[in-house]
């Protein structure tokens, strides 16, 4: 229907198109023949557009706002503002319906509500968190919010703010792998939420019996995000959960990130917090050696990945950081040298550490083997880092391999043979190498079971982490 209401795809001449209110005509005649059919008191809304983005030819608020006072002449109970885009754009998703901007069509639905009054309830949407919500609420810019890639993480959500446990709701962190799916001709996913679209399987938080029958001791090495979240998940029916780690804070390099990454900063403290509020007993600054594995009936295996230096000369030289050395940079308490920064691994890790060097003024270039950068992300979010990353600057080459690291350049081999030198003063590993399973020799030996889960079992950074803590949980 929006089709026709767009001047950039409604070219018609006849009845059905050219002025505004021949280009509005279908859907409002779609409302009446709606309206006669069910009845006065059936509840009906309609969704939208406020405005299209990216194209010459387009609607504006002016359309919406007109549009707004016909489609309650033509009997709609309530108005659902959202705003569309060209999808042949990178960023037109990401810029429209399920906008990267926390509150991005707030100010359509306020527009909206001021031209009809009090006529009907509005309905607001696009990455809202709590208190932009309340405040939509509050200032009466909406009589509803509307969410949905919140309620794909938590569908609990809802349930949660009304009773007044917010820190209890799993936050979205926006790796679009919900929308991403769609381009795939797959059914919707979600990295924070493993049960997305599986939500007919049994689960801890879902079940009507939360408790195991036959509770375990359990050990898990590593307090990293799957050694976390299989920790609260494990407790909470009913198992003796202890987890250790050889750091002494939580995270893992979940934590790295979190300094770098507001949604996954949401994701730690959630996870944080969920291990907090169950039975789980943690051992934190204490390697994990034989006599840790006295009196556990099952050994879960959680430390991620070597994400050491890459197998290439140079790569030894002071002048090149792996993610275990940027913790004091991240957090600002020291600088690196003046001079360009070249990020090797073109993954998530390696481009929010060049949005975050770039924002330290640093002139950066990420370097990644393949075609795609951020493979781990959903399309739009991939294509929403790449756009935001080339407009501050950054250089982003695909498909160059580092073959060498000297003292202030990297040297490149590009797939058809070219050599490229690019100059650095620092040079930042972000390539995961291999699962970090070097205690699985010594687990299996203490005979009790032994599981072993995220990167440690094998790449699959957070998806695969969130996904092997739930199966696991849900098998105990």
């Amino acid at each position: 229907l929006d089709s026709f209401r767009s001047p950039s795809t409604n070219t018609r001449d006849d009845e059905w198109g050219g002025t505004r209110d021949k280009r509005d005509r279908l859907l409002l005649e779609t409302i009446r023949s709606v309206r006669s059919r069910v009845g006065a008191h059936y509840p009906m809304w309609c969704r939208f557009n406020s405005v299209e983005h990216h194209r010459e030819q387009h609607e504006t608020i002016e359309d919406a706002l007109y549009l707004a006072t016909n489609l309650i002449e033509a009997g709609v109970d309530a108005l659902h503002v959202s705003a569309y885009s060209d999808p042949s754009i990178a960023t037109g998703i990401t810029d429209a319906h399920t906008p990267h901007k926390p509150g991005a069509l707030l100010a359509a639905a306020a527009a909206v509500r001021a031209h009809i009054k009090e006529a009907v309830p509005i309905i607001t949407v696009g990455n809202l968190d709590d208190e932009l919500a309340e405040n939509a609420l509050a200032t009466g810019a909406a009589d509803f919010v509307a969410m949905g890639r919140r309620l794909l993480a938590d569908p609990e959500l809802p349930n949660k703010l009304r009773d007044g446990i917010p820190d209890q709701v799993r936050p979205c962190i926006y790796q679009y792998r919900c929308i991403g799916n769609i381009f795939l001709n797959t059914h919707v996913a979600c990295i924070a939420n493993p049960l997305t679209a599986r939500e007919g399987e049994a689960a801890p938080e879902l079940s009507t019996s939360l408790s195991t029958q036959n509770p375990e001791r359990i050990l898990i090495i590593g307090a990293g995000p799957a050694g976390l979240d299989a920790a609260w998940r494990l407790a909470s029916r009913g198992h003796f959960v202890t987890v250790q780690d050889a750091a002494t804070r939580l995270g893992g390099r979940l934590a790295l990130a979190a300094l770098a990454d507001e949604h996954l900063s949401k994701m730690l403290n959630y996870l944080i917090g969920q291990v907090s509020r169950s039975n789980a007993e943690l051992r934190l600054g204490r390697p994990a050696s034989a006599p840790d594995l006295e009196g556990f009936d099952r050994v879960v295996l959680a430390t991620g990945a070597d994400w050491s230096r890459p197998d290439i000369p140079g790569a030894e030289e002071g002048n090149v950081l792996t993610l275990d050395d940027l913790t004091p940079w991240a957090s600002g308490e020291l600088r690196l040298p003046d001079g360009p920064v070249v990020i090797l691994g073109g993954g998530k890790a390696g481009l929010t550490l060049a949005r975050m060097a770039r924002s330290r003024r640093h002139e950066v270039t990420v370097i990644e083997e393949t075609q795609v950068f951020a493979i781990e992300l959903g399309l739009p979010g991939r294509f929403r880092w790449i756009a935001d990353l080339e407009a501050s600057g950054v250089t982003l080459l695909s498909e160059h391999r580092a073959t060498s690291i000297n003292q202030g350049s990297v040297t490149a081999l590009e797939t058809d043979g070219a050599v490229v030198e690019i100059q650095c003063a620092t040079a930042i590993s972000a390539i995961p190498i291999t699962p970090r399973n070097d205690l699985l020799e010594m687990l299996f030996d203490s005979g009790a079971t032994v599981e072993v889960i995220g990167d440690a079992r094998a790449l699959d950074r957070l998806e695969g982490a969130f996904r092997d803590a739930e199966s696991l949980s849900n098998r105990l």
